[in-house]
């Protein structure tokens, strides 16, 4: 897996001590070795209704659904644009990285802090396996940063960027992150009910059709006996998923998927049809914790595992709401052995749809001791990082590692850096992203913290929970 050298100078940490030597360049070029250095990564996570910048419009072709309301443009736009940009950029290798400014709304934004935030994140590895960092406005921009002949690749396909050149054809790629996709494939999923339409979308413009053809797709939610799952079809952050338990439940998924079923229906389009944007999944309740699995598949169709991890459930979203993830590195290869048929079976699903990269599935095991998968995230997933920063934990005697994402604080990066100046320099705490809140008040940050033993990483999340904002949330997960 991923090895990470540690470049010194006297006992302080410089810029550029981390060395990558796995990567996804060196992924992307195996078996073509123009392929790798010629994959721009182009980072854009996108949202359903919230412009992320006045410069990034909403998609059309390619609908999404991301319910988290609560939340402003400018804060999804520090997660959604500079945070995963880190993220990606901290295990690309020396690949282009394009990253989309924010928009003008603060003092700090008008001077650029969050490119500052990003450059201070990539210092951390050395240059040679850093990306090359290119800050673009506008989609227009995007263009003249791919190298030539080369591609781009994306979390998500994105409308104003489908007429670049991609790695993966954008309709493709949209197609394998549906739900639905991996409901209705060969792949071993739970038991699946696809509830979509075949209506038009002149049909759908009569408002008195397009409610009752939501109610006869939310029909099965009323009807269907208890246990089991109910999902949306592109789904982002974990906000899509609904487990029906009892029927309180049953009456909380409701209320927001009625709502949102007449939203996916409205924004069916004769261009976007064909790859069945409006869908309701319901989904066996297979009992017990899932797994973290991330892979890696070829243009041969080989698959290179990356990690193997548990999640992490934040206690402030009632323990469901997605936050990072859990590793321990000496039981990584027992965990590839144990996955490795279902693996098998993924990558040669995927590798027959046209596709190379990437890949985190949520896997369960039944009471039987089937395994089956219950999510297939086809891109760059959010605990990837602890698979390519392997090598070099385990070579300061951390066996075991976390990753939250995203971990909001109360302190600045100074003050960070400050306060846990020693687990920083001794490799304990990696920065992955950071991105400070419009008015200097908070950070939003995706960190990497690492012990030795689980009583050691526990200790160490104790005294990181000190600056957590909503103290009242552990951030310390079940090890």
């Amino acid at each position: 897996m991923g090895s990470i050298t540690r470049v010194l100078s006297g006992s302080k940490r410089t810029p550029g001590h981390f060395r990558l030597e796995k990567s996804f360049e060196t992924l992307y070029s195996e078996g073509n070795e123009e392929d790798g250095p010629k994959t721009a990564q182009v980072v854009i996570m996108p949202t359903s209704t919230i412009q992320l910048t006045s410069k990034l419009p909403l998609p059309i072709r390619y609908p999404y659904q991301h319910l988290a309301s609560d939340m402003d443009s400018e804060t999804l736009a520090r997660m959604f644009l500079q945070l995963v940009g880190q993220m990606t950029g901290m295990i690309a290798g020396n690949l282009p990285l394009v990253l989309f400014d924010l928009d003008e709304t603060s003092a700090s934004t008008r001077k650029h802090a969050h490119r500052d935030d990003a450059i201070q994140t990539f210092e951390q590895i050395a240059p040679e396996t850093r990306p090359r960092l290119h800050f673009v406005a506008s989609p227009e921009e995007v263009a003249a940063h791919i190298p030539s002949g080369g591609t781009i690749f994306m979390p998500n396909p994105m409308d104003f960027l489908a007429h670049l050149p991609h790695t993966i054809e954008p309709d493709v790629h949209y197609d394998l992150l549906s739900k639905r996709t991996l409901a209705i494939s060969a792949l071993p999923t739970p038991p699946s009910l696809v509830s979509g339409t075949n209506l038009s979308s002149s049909d759908l413009q009569d408002s008195s059709i397009l409610a009752a053809e939501a109610l006869r797709i939310l029909q099965p939610l009323h009807e269907r006996a208890i246990p089991f799952v109910v999902k949306l079809p592109q789904a982002l952050a974990g906000t899509g998923t609904f487990l029906v338990r009892n029927e309180t439940e049953r009456q909380n998924a409701l209320a927001v998927l009625v709502p949102e079923v007449k939203r996916m229906l409205a924004v069916v389009t004769p261009e976007n049809a064909h790859l069945e944007p409006a869908s309701v999944i319901y989904q066996e309740l297979i009992p017990g914790p899932a797994v973290g699995f991330s892979l890696f598949v070829t243009k041969s169709g080989r698959w290179d595992f990356i990690s193997c991890t548990r999640q992490i459930y934040d206690d402030s979203d009632g323990g469901e709401g997605w936050s990072g993830g859990y590793i321990s590195y000496p039981e990584q290869e027992a965990l590839r052995l144990q996955y490795a048929d279902t693996a098998d079976k993924l990558a040669a699903y995927i590798h027959s749809r046209n596709y190379h990269g990437p890949i985190g599935v949520d896997i369960m095991t039944g009471p039987d001791g089937s395994q089956y998968i219950i999510d297939m995230n086809v891109r760059i997933t959010g605990t990837m990082p602890l698979g390519f920063w392997k090598s070099y934990f385990i070579s300061r005697g951390l066996q075991e590692a976390v990753i939250f994402f995203p971990l909001i604080l109360s302190v600045s990066r100074t003050q960070f850096q400050e306060n846990f100046e020693g687990e920083l320099q001794d490799g304990r705490i990696v920065v992955v992203g950071w991105s400070h809140d419009g008015e200097g008040k908070n950070s939003a940050t995706i960190i990497m913290v690492a012990g030795s033993t689980p009583e050691d990483l526990k200790a160490l999340l104790e005294r990181l929970n000190k600056h957590k904002v909503q103290k009242e949330s552990q951030i310390t997960p079940s090890i």
